[in-house]
């Protein structure tokens, strides 16, 4: 038998060992490195508050009023018409919600009758844009955008903000 063979037969334990002791070591570099980094912060949502949650808003004059939740939206499965970079088409998963003054039922009356309106709001809104397009707006925008969007088809008042449970893409 040759030295080296010797060698290998002899030390196969330590080899093994330290074979498997760099794999841990690479795997666990790469993933600090890949958790570290601030770029992939992007690609994830802050989940937005319960609508349990919902309480006390400051308003734009300061003073503060007791929000109310409107959740009868439901889920809404909505076919984006327009490609991807990549030539994909995709269907966003929305799950939309908002609050509106919980004192005010005449209002919530009208939010209520009017919510298909509000859901082909949302629909026509989505529809008309490609994934990449909703991803570099950003999730702010967009809620900026709708809520815009869906006050001026209300009379009695005006919704605070516009959240969603649910925000995702499926290709």
């Amino acid at each position: 038998m040759s030295n080296l063979a010797h060698f290998f037969k002899e030390n196969i334990n330590k080899i093994l060992l330290g074979i498997i002791a760099l794999i841990v070591v690479l795997v666990v570099t790469v993933s600090i490195i890949a958790f570290s980094e601030k770029s992939l912060a992007h690609k994830y949502r802050k989940t937005d508050p319960q609508p349990e949650t919902v309480g006390k808003i400051k308003l734009s004059d300061g003073s503060s009023q007791k929000q109310a939740a409107f959740t009868q939206l439901g889920q809404l499965r909505i076919p984006l018409e327009l490609e991807n970079a990549d030539g994909s088409r995709s269907t966003l998963v929305v799950s939309p919600w908002f609050a509106y003054p919980e004192d005010d039922s005449a209002f919530f009356e009208e939010i209520n009758a009017k919510s298909r309106k509000i859901k082909a709001i949302i629909s026509d809104y989505f529809i008309h844009k490609s994934r990449d397009q909703l991803l570099s707006s950003g999730e702010p925008k967009i809620k900026e955008e709708l809520l815009n969007y869906i006050n001026t088809e209300l009379i009695l008042g005006r919704i605070s903000a516009v959240y969603f449970n649910e925000y995702l893409f499926l290709d």
